[in-house]
Protein backbone atom coordinates (compact mmCIF):
# COMPACT_ATOMS: atom_id res chain seq x y z
CA UNK A 1 0.00 0.00 0.00
CA UNK A 2 2.94 2.11 0.96
CA UNK A 3 4.59 1.59 -2.30
CA UNK A 4 1.75 2.26 -4.55
CA UNK A 5 1.02 5.43 -2.76
CA UNK A 6 4.24 6.60 -2.85
CA UNK A 7 4.45 5.65 -6.90
CA UNK A 8 1.72 7.84 -7.09
CA UNK A 9 3.12 10.83 -5.51
CA UNK A 10 6.43 10.36 -7.55
CA UNK A 11 3.94 10.40 -11.05
CA UNK A 12 1.98 13.43 -9.75
CA UNK A 13 5.48 15.40 -9.12
CA UNK A 14 6.93 14.37 -12.34
CA UNK A 15 3.55 15.08 -14.64
CA UNK A 16 3.94 17.01 -17.46
CA UNK A 17 3.41 20.67 -16.99
CA UNK A 18 5.19 22.21 -20.48
CA UNK A 19 2.82 22.77 -23.45
CA UNK A 20 3.80 23.10 -26.81
CA UNK A 21 4.30 26.59 -26.98
CA UNK A 22 7.03 26.68 -23.50
CA UNK A 23 8.96 24.28 -25.46
CA UNK A 24 9.24 25.72 -28.58
CA UNK A 25 10.08 29.32 -27.42
CA UNK A 26 12.59 28.12 -24.95
CA UNK A 27 14.22 26.03 -27.88
CA UNK A 28 13.95 29.29 -29.93
CA UNK A 29 15.69 31.50 -26.88
CA UNK A 30 18.60 29.11 -26.80
CA UNK A 31 18.65 28.87 -30.95
CA UNK A 32 18.89 32.51 -31.56
CA UNK A 33 20.67 33.95 -27.82
CA UNK A 34 23.65 31.50 -28.79
CA UNK A 35 23.37 31.12 -33.21
CA UNK A 36 22.94 34.98 -33.73
CA UNK A 37 24.57 36.78 -30.35
CA UNK A 38 27.37 34.58 -29.79
CA UNK A 39 28.46 33.30 -32.93
CA UNK A 40 27.16 35.76 -35.38
CA UNK A 41 30.57 37.83 -35.25
CA UNK A 42 33.07 34.48 -35.65
CA UNK A 43 30.93 33.24 -38.61
CA UNK A 44 30.58 36.44 -40.28
CA UNK A 45 34.59 36.62 -39.77
CA UNK A 46 34.70 33.02 -41.87
CA UNK A 47 31.97 33.84 -44.80
CA UNK A 48 31.62 37.63 -45.27
CA UNK A 49 29.02 39.12 -46.35
CA UNK A 50 28.13 35.66 -47.73
CA UNK A 51 26.91 35.21 -43.90
CA UNK A 52 22.99 34.62 -44.83
CA UNK A 53 24.20 31.72 -46.66
CA UNK A 54 26.21 29.77 -43.84
CA UNK A 55 22.75 30.21 -41.89
CA UNK A 56 20.87 28.81 -44.65
CA UNK A 57 23.22 25.65 -44.84
CA UNK A 58 23.03 25.42 -41.11
CA UNK A 59 18.87 25.60 -41.72
CA UNK A 60 18.97 22.70 -44.06
CA UNK A 61 20.65 20.67 -42.46
CA UNK A 62 19.11 21.75 -38.69
CA UNK A 63 15.67 21.02 -40.70
CA UNK A 64 17.35 17.26 -41.66
CA UNK A 65 17.77 16.42 -38.03
CA UNK A 66 14.62 18.04 -36.90
CA UNK A 67 13.08 15.45 -39.47
CA UNK A 68 14.62 12.47 -37.85
CA UNK A 69 14.10 13.01 -34.47
CA UNK A 70 10.30 13.67 -35.28
CA UNK A 71 10.07 9.98 -36.98
CA UNK A 72 12.25 8.53 -33.93
CA UNK A 73 9.90 10.43 -31.83
CA UNK A 74 6.53 8.83 -32.91
CA UNK A 75 8.43 5.30 -32.85
CA UNK A 76 9.70 5.85 -29.67
CA UNK A 77 8.49 8.35 -27.59
CA UNK A 78 10.08 8.14 -24.43
CA UNK A 79 12.99 9.75 -22.32
CA UNK A 80 16.30 10.18 -23.38
CA UNK A 81 15.68 10.43 -27.08
CA UNK A 82 19.58 10.18 -27.93
CA UNK A 83 20.38 6.95 -25.94
CA UNK A 84 16.62 5.18 -26.84
CA UNK A 85 17.29 6.15 -30.96
CA UNK A 86 20.79 4.49 -31.04
CA UNK A 87 20.24 1.46 -29.00
CA UNK A 88 16.79 0.74 -31.55
CA UNK A 89 19.81 1.00 -34.19
CA UNK A 90 23.02 -0.11 -32.38
CA UNK A 91 22.50 -1.78 -29.32
CA UNK A 92 22.43 -1.22 -25.97
CA UNK A 93 26.21 0.01 -25.41
CA UNK A 94 25.82 2.43 -28.47
CA UNK A 95 23.13 3.68 -26.81
CA UNK A 96 24.85 4.36 -24.09
CA UNK A 97 27.69 6.17 -25.69
CA UNK A 98 25.57 8.24 -27.25
CA UNK A 99 23.68 9.51 -24.39
CA UNK A 100 27.15 10.33 -22.40
CA UNK A 101 28.34 11.95 -25.73
CA UNK A 102 24.79 14.46 -25.81
CA UNK A 103 25.81 15.07 -21.97
CA UNK A 104 29.08 16.62 -22.73
CA UNK A 105 27.93 17.99 -26.02
CA UNK A 106 25.78 20.02 -23.56
CA UNK A 107 28.07 20.83 -21.01
CA UNK A 108 30.40 22.72 -23.72
CA UNK A 109 27.53 24.56 -25.33
CA UNK A 110 26.37 25.72 -21.96
CA UNK A 111 30.27 26.41 -21.34
CA UNK A 112 30.11 28.63 -25.01
CA UNK A 113 27.39 30.31 -24.45
CA UNK A 114 27.62 31.22 -20.82
CA UNK A 115 31.71 33.08 -21.97
CA UNK A 116 29.64 34.84 -25.06
CA UNK A 117 27.03 36.66 -22.24
CA UNK A 118 31.01 37.00 -20.00
CA UNK A 119 32.18 38.63 -23.17
CA UNK A 120 29.60 40.93 -23.91
CA UNK A 121 29.05 41.77 -20.57
CA UNK A 122 33.37 42.98 -20.37
CA UNK A 123 32.22 44.94 -23.63
CA UNK A 124 29.68 46.58 -21.29
CA UNK A 125 31.34 46.87 -17.67
CA UNK A 126 34.61 46.10 -18.43
CA UNK A 127 33.77 42.90 -15.97
CA UNK A 128 35.45 39.48 -16.25
CA UNK A 129 33.86 37.60 -18.44
CA UNK A 130 35.05 33.99 -16.69
CA UNK A 131 33.69 34.86 -13.48
CA UNK A 132 30.21 36.30 -15.19
CA UNK A 133 29.88 32.87 -16.90
CA UNK A 134 30.31 31.47 -13.74
CA UNK A 135 27.90 33.73 -12.01
CA UNK A 136 25.22 33.01 -15.05
CA UNK A 137 26.07 29.02 -14.67
CA UNK A 138 25.62 29.15 -10.64
CA UNK A 139 21.90 31.49 -11.19
CA UNK A 140 20.47 29.37 -13.59
CA UNK A 141 21.22 26.25 -12.32
CA UNK A 142 19.57 27.65 -8.76
CA UNK A 143 16.37 28.19 -10.94
CA UNK A 144 16.55 25.46 -13.00
CA UNK A 145 16.67 23.71 -9.41
CA UNK A 146 13.79 25.75 -8.32
CA UNK A 147 11.76 24.40 -11.22
CA UNK A 148 11.19 23.30 -14.85
CA UNK A 149 8.18 26.37 -14.97
CA UNK A 150 10.00 28.98 -13.49
CA UNK A 151 12.78 28.11 -15.86
CA UNK A 152 10.88 27.85 -18.62
CA UNK A 153 9.49 30.77 -18.30
CA UNK A 154 12.43 33.48 -17.77
CA UNK A 155 13.77 31.65 -21.26
CA UNK A 156 10.26 32.60 -23.13
CA UNK A 157 10.78 36.05 -21.45
CA UNK A 158 14.70 36.24 -22.89
CA UNK A 159 13.26 34.49 -25.79
CA UNK A 160 11.13 37.72 -26.47
CA UNK A 161 13.58 40.29 -25.86
CA UNK A 162 16.28 38.68 -27.81
CA UNK A 163 13.38 38.72 -30.92
CA UNK A 164 13.26 42.42 -29.83
CA UNK A 165 16.50 43.08 -30.10
CA UNK A 166 17.14 41.59 -33.77
CA UNK A 167 13.56 43.11 -34.74
CA UNK A 168 16.02 46.79 -33.97
CA UNK A 169 19.03 46.12 -34.91
CA UNK A 170 17.27 44.78 -38.43
CA UNK A 171 15.44 48.19 -38.44
CA UNK A 172 18.57 49.88 -37.91
CA UNK A 173 20.37 48.64 -40.45
CA UNK A 174 17.81 48.57 -43.40
CA UNK A 175 18.75 52.20 -45.11
CA UNK A 176 22.36 50.42 -45.74
CA UNK A 177 20.43 47.41 -47.40
CA UNK A 178 22.14 47.16 -50.99
CA UNK A 179 25.25 48.50 -49.87
CA UNK A 180 26.84 45.07 -48.80
CA UNK A 181 27.92 42.37 -51.38
CA UNK A 182 25.65 39.52 -50.41
CA UNK A 183 28.11 37.38 -52.14
CA UNK A 184 31.01 37.78 -50.99
CA UNK A 185 33.08 35.09 -49.93
CA UNK A 186 36.98 36.19 -48.72
CA UNK A 187 37.74 32.21 -47.64
CA UNK A 188 35.83 30.81 -50.64
CA UNK A 189 32.70 28.57 -50.08
CA UNK A 190 34.18 25.44 -48.92
CA UNK A 191 36.89 27.28 -46.37
CA UNK A 192 34.41 30.44 -45.36
CA UNK A 193 30.50 29.94 -45.95
CA UNK A 194 30.67 26.00 -44.92
CA UNK A 195 33.19 26.71 -42.08
CA UNK A 196 31.03 29.36 -41.00
CA UNK A 197 27.84 27.03 -41.39
CA UNK A 198 29.87 24.11 -39.17
CA UNK A 199 29.95 26.78 -36.50
CA UNK A 200 26.36 27.64 -36.47
CA UNK A 201 25.77 23.86 -36.03
CA UNK A 202 27.41 23.88 -33.05
CA UNK A 203 24.99 25.55 -31.48
CA UNK A 204 22.73 23.91 -28.74
CA UNK A 205 18.92 22.94 -30.06
CA UNK A 206 20.78 22.86 -33.63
Amino acid sequence: MGSTAQNAEERERLRRRLGFWPVTLSGMGVIVGAGIYVLVGATAGEAGGALWLSFLLAAVVAALTGVSYARFAALRPKDSPEFQYTRMAFGRRAGFTAGWLMLWADLIAVAAVALGFGGYLDHLLSFSPVLAAIVLVTVLTGLAVRGIVESVTLVVALTAVEICGLVLVTAIGLPDWGRVNYLEMPHGFTGGVGRGGAGVLCVPGL
